[in-house]
């Protein structure tokens, strides 16, 4: 597959944020992590899931790594030794909405993408109307940062 995807050209952030996972590659994640957050409230979760996005995966910018801007989809950013905050962004995305049924959209601040996610609890923290609904901040980049907080060089986005 990442042969496949080497052939693709650069494409828009958002059908990184739509596209689905190889079956075998995203059935083999959800069986791993669906017990571990199972039991678990919504913000539990989210910080689980963020915790293993912002921590399993060694980072580098794209411009080190590939020597220009390379979004990944899901099964690069498992193959390829670093990822970078959309790589990670893309990821978390589709593990909040596939485990825990969540709305999540990305966000895009100069130079770096993040997440924010639609829940039915009440979370103090960042977060922004997107549709008539509250998100709240979740940042898969901003190493041990819980949901709801916001890079301290990123906040004036808010």
């Amino acid at each position: 597959m990442v042969s496949f995807f080497k052939t693709y050209p650069q494409l828009d952030i958002d059908l990184y944020f739509n596209s689905e996972v190889n079956q075998k590659i995203g059935t083999q994640l959800l069986t791993q992590l669906r017990p571990i957050i199972n039991g678990k409230s919504e913000v539990e979760a989210i910080n689980i899931l963020l915790r293993f996005v912002q921590r399993s995966f060694k980072y580098k910018t794209d411009g080190k790594q590939f020597g220009s801007e390379n979004y990944l989809f899901l099964e690069e950013t498992i193959f390829y030794p670093y990822s970078d905050c959309e790589d990670r962004a893309v990821m978390f995305a589709w593990l909040a909405r596939k485990l825990l049924k969540t709305d999540v959209v990305g966000i895009s601040y100069p130079g770096h993408i993040a997440t924010a996610v639609h829940i039915k609890s009440t979370v103090k923290g960042d977060g922004l109307l997107y549709n008539g609904k509250r998100y709240v901040i979740a940042d898969p980049t901003y190493i041990n940062a819980n949901m709801g907080q916001t890079m301290p060089n990123f906040r004036k986005y808010e």
